[in-house]
């Protein structure tokens, strides 16, 4: 079995301006946006993940 670690590039700052500016957008639109914050959450964390494996 190969054994690698998971690196995450994500950026807190980022992260945190984008969550925000949707979880306004949500207030805004009366909650219609509030499945694509749950989507998009999900889908940045797994963007921003690496495998490296080590041979």
């Amino acid at each position: 079995m190969k054994k690698g670690k998971i690196i995450f590039k994500g950026n807190f700052w980022d992260f945190f301006l984008k969550f925000i500016g949707l979880l306004v957008l949500s207030v805004i639109t009366f909650g219609l946006v509030l499945p694509y914050l749950f989507f998009w959450q999900m889908k940045y964390f797994v963007d921003n993940l690496e495998i490296e494996i080590e041979e």
